[in-house]
């Protein structure tokens, strides 16, 4: 059998071991699957003796990129010729005529790998919609395994799978001896621009005002201890490497949810002998009230924003699932009264339970300053 070079024309009205027929009776299946993959498929593309479907359907297949069109030229005449764009192993589903043109108007019948999802995916994705959707509301019983067994007809490892993946999502939670829930993902707001406005009312902790916006209740753990700077602290002080600092922990919980991690560093030299030396024994919270408190007024505050994988010490201080996988936000801020930095902290949030929003100002526009463009 004549077998064609890749990249060469082949006559899409006849296959190596068939006589030549009308090319409107071909099956578009036949004709992609007798195909040389990736050489190309049909001769000059101009449609006119194809019928309206077969129309459609070769539409179709170019705009689920099953095909493209190709042109050669030879002086001054350009032809376009149709061309797999697929690997064979893809193609060879189409044999039996999955592929025709009703493919346009039911494209759910297209499937690129002819691969059914497998059993514990379909499970997912479909207790997925309903809870994006709203239809299973934050809070809300899953439907039992059992019950997920009987509407599915899975076995027990497939359910448990499914049910283990939408965890690792952040879509539901397991409660010991009562079942799966679907997750509260709701999310704490952190306005960074406005978070420690000294005018705002209320609480002098921006961790309360973020978590009191969001109609939760906050609270926090912390421990503190004087520490000698590192290298790297010491750094973002703009201290000596070895000078006295107060390090203090934290664990942030809104509505008893653990939602934020941070460690804080601050000079002795700045605070210590004063009545705030402990950030959380004082008679005011809050860094920048603090500082206040004893003179020293904070006017700007810078942040470094990155995301990484969660460390193992993150993972269980923060309840994140314990399979890994698991991303957080990390921030690395630092307060300045004047030249001075009096405060830095390393600060670390799950991804899927705060969200950051940044105000930046911009320079005023005057017309006065504006200079002929080159």
């Amino acid at each position: 059998m004549d077998v064609p070079q890749r990249g060469h024309h082949r006559d899409f009205t006849r296959n190596a071991n068939s006589p030549a027929r009308n090319p409107s009776s071909t099956p578009l299946s036949t004709i992609i699957t007798t195909a040389d993959p990736f050489g190309v498929l049909a001769g000059p593309h101009t449609g006119a003796s194809w019928s309206d479907d077969r129309v459609r359907a070769f539409s179709c297949l170019r705009q689920t990129k099953v095909i493209a069109l190709t042109s050669r030229c030879e002086e001054s005449k350009c032809t376009n010729y149709a061309r797999v764009a697929m690997a064979p192993s893809l193609l060879r589903p189409w044999e039996h005529g999955r592929l025709d043109a009703n493919t346009c108007t039911n494209p759910e019948r297209l499937s690129m790998t002819n691969k059914e999802p497998p059993n514990y995916q379909r499970v997912v994705d479909d207790l997925r919609s309903r809870i994006l959707s709203g239809e299973l509301a934050p809070g809300e019983k899953l439907p039992t395994e059992k019950e997920l067994q009987q509407r599915w007809g899975y076995s027990t490892t497939i359910v448990k799978h499914a049910l283990t993946l939408l965890r690792s999502e952040g879509l539901i939670e397991g409660r010991r001896g009562s079942g799966n829930y679907v997750r509260d993902r709701s999310q704490l707001v952190r306005r960074a621009h406005s978070r420690d406005m000294r005018k705002r009312l209320g609480s002098t902790s921006p961790f309360a005002r973020d978590s009191e916006a969001a109609g939760r209740q906050p609270t926090w753990e912390s421990e503190s201890e004087k520490i000698p700077a590192t290298p790297h602290i010491a750094e973002r002080l703009g201290i000596r490497p070895g000078d006295t600092v107060m390090h203090t922990r934290y664990r942030y919980l809104a509505n008893d949810d653990p939602i934020q991690l941070a460690d804080s560093y601050e000079p002795i030299a700045v605070t210590g002998g004063t009545q705030v030396e402990h950030p959380e024994q004082g008679p005011i919270i809050g860094v920048v009230a603090r500082m206040d408190f004893i003179g020293v007024a904070i006017d700007r505050f810078t942040e470094e924003v990155t995301t990484r994988p969660a460390t193992p010490a993150e993972i269980t201080a923060l309840d994140l699932d314990q399979r890994g996988g698991r991303w957080v936000i990390a921030i690395e801020r630092t307060y300045y009264a004047g030249p001075t930095a009096v405060e830095t902290a390393d600060i670390v949030f799950p991804g899927d339970r705060y969200r950051l929003v940044y105000e930046i100002p911009i320079d005023p526009w005057s017309p006065e300053e504006v200079t002929d463009l080159p």
